[in-house]
């Protein structure tokens, strides 16, 4: 009977040893990997830019770095100490600054503002591509680029046809030159929230001039909808997956005007952007513009354009620069749209646009977000402007100046 019983012991010890081998063994590989997602943490705190090489990266990189979506949009070019202006080597006295609030007519602003500064003529100036004619200094062209590396090839790019990059975006015989934003003007205002769009030292440089628009909410996030699916595959692994497409509608006001870890819900920097330029609409310097005018009178907008630039059109210049500037042409032209990525020339030799062909051309109607959108939704947007703290929002007008019929 005892060596039974010491035969049974021996086998519970032999039994246990495997089960504490066993847990030494978890308990190591719950050690490791702890050191390795610390190591991996390190890494990517001190060199965020891998981010964008892991799906969905665009994410990991925004909460290590602080830096809000979209990930190619920098402001170190906005820069303006009183010991150094980053803003005013490029930002010269008599240039225009196009700053639409996003999706709310930025490249049709831009080539109606480059067809008016050229009177019409594109037997002279011929129309080269939205990136190359009109630049967008806050645009980087991949991860870690920094606003020296920018500057220098925007002045010493050969594009592929042999034309100089230069000539295209500082022409000699320009009267001035235009550049492309989405920023807003810098305002001490409370109401307004402190984030990092509110850039554009507007009254601190009287001599350089700005074109901002407005648009309806519920149109602007009908042209938003499917702009992320728009952007070509290459250009969203660059930028770890972004910007992702939306599955559905509902998805896309979840996102709008639900939660976001990096702030204020996305809605507000629209919100933002109209209650800013709102504000310095009487500046001498700000021309504010309401999508829903140049709809129905262009021509109206042309003029009122070319007067804020000084720039002298006869009624036939007008007539011109509507026809080329209207929506119809625009779709023709499509090509030119694409925004072409001549800041990286290691990818695709520069040639690579961001956009699909044809994208950002759309339809260009008023009301386009009660026909994309559910009554609900609409009344919900709409809703967002009159809870926005002001009286009146810009983004509740349909116009800003009385439209006149076009003739």
């Amino acid at each position: 009977m005892r060596a039974s019983s010491m035969n049974t012991t021996d086998e519970k010890s032999k039994q246990r040893v495997p089960v504490v081998a066993g847990r030494r063994h978890l308990g190591h590989l719950a050690l490791a990997l702890v050191c390795v997602f610390a190591l991996l943490g390190i890494l990517l705190a001190a060199f965020p830019d891998w981010c964008f090489t892991l799906p969905y990266g665009f994410l990991l990189n925004a909460l290590i770095t602080g830096h809000v979506p979209p990930p190619y949009v920098r402001f170190e070019c906005y820069e303006d100490l009183d010991s150094h202006s980053v803003f005013r080597e490029w930002a010269h006295d008599g240039d225009v600054i196009v700053s639409t609030m996003p999706k709310g007519g930025t490249t049709w602003m831009l080539y109606v503002t480059h067809l008016i500064r050229i009177k019409g003529d594109e037997d002279k100036f011929p129309y080269h591509e939205i990136n190359t004619n009109t630049l967008w200094p806050s645009l980087v062209y991949k991860p870690g680029q920094r606003w020296s590396e920018i500057k220098h090839l925007a002045n010493s790019t050969v594009l592929s046809e042999g034309i100089k990059l230069k000539d295209l975006w500082d022409h000699d015989e320009y009267p001035f030159r235009i550049w492309k934003a989405h920023e807003s003007p810098r305002d001490e205002d409370p109401l307004i929230r402190n984030h990092n769009t509110f850039l554009l030292p507007v009254r601190k440089y009287p001599k350089i001039k700005y074109i901002a628009m407005v648009r309806n909410l519920p149109d602007v996030l009908a042209s938003f909808y499917p702009f992320p699916n728009n952007h070509r595959e290459g250009f969203k692994r660059l930028w770890g997956s972004f910007p992702p497409s939306f599955k559905s509608t509902q998805e896309m006001f979840d996102l709008i005007f639900g939660y976001s870890p990096f702030g204020a819900p996305v809605v507000e920097q629209w919100l933002d952007y109209a209650r800013a330029w709102w504000k310095v609409k009487d500046e001498p310097n700000v021309l504010l513009l309401h999508y829903n005018d140049a709809i129905v009178n262009l021509p109206a907008v042309v003029r009122r354009i070319a007067r804020f630039v000084s720039i002298d059109l006869s009624d036939a210049e007008v007539a011109e620069i509507s026809k080329k500037g209207s929506f119809a042409n625009m779709k023709k032209m499509s090509q030119h749209f694409n925004y072409r990525l001549w800041g990286a020339p290691e990818f695709h030799n520069g040639e690579y646009t961001c956009m699909e062909q044809g994208t950002l051309t759309r339809k260009g109607n008023i009301g386009d977000g009660a026909a994309s959108f559910s009554l609900e939704q609409v009344q919900y947007s709409t809703q967002s402007c009159a809870h926005s703290r002001i009286h009146t929002h810009p983004l509740t007008l349909t116009h800003i100046h009385t439209p006149v019929a076009a003739h």
